[in-house]
């Protein structure tokens, strides 16, 4: 019971903390190029279901073709922050989920 307590703690902290990585995402992308920005927030937003947590992730994957090459790093290193900082050391026997 304790343990998967711990992993549904830590999987609402990593959605929480790749929500606002995202959303701070989208504000320089919003500063670099404000049509572009637009056209990546209109292709998530258009989707009838998002998620109050952890929605970030599927709307990275709708807005993607729209998004700058810094974007899509700055996204993929929001990921690779999370996934590092959250999951390491919560399952330590399976190594795919590190």
């Amino acid at each position: 019971m304790m343990q998967a307590e711990a992993i549904h703690m830590t999987l609402r902290e990593a959605h929480r903390w790749r929500d606002t990585l995202w959303a701070d995402i989208l504000d320089e992308f919003d500063t670099r190029d404000p049509a572009a920005a637009t056209a990546a927030r209109s292709a998530f937003r258009a989707e009838n279901t998002r998620a109050l947590r952890g929605g970030s992730t599927s709307a990275a994957a709708l807005a993607w073709p729209y998004l700058d090459y810094q974007a899509r790093m700055d996204w993929l290193w929001a990921c690779q922050f999370v996934q590092r900082t959250w999951f390491r050391g919560l399952a330590p026997h399976d190594t795919a989920f590190v």
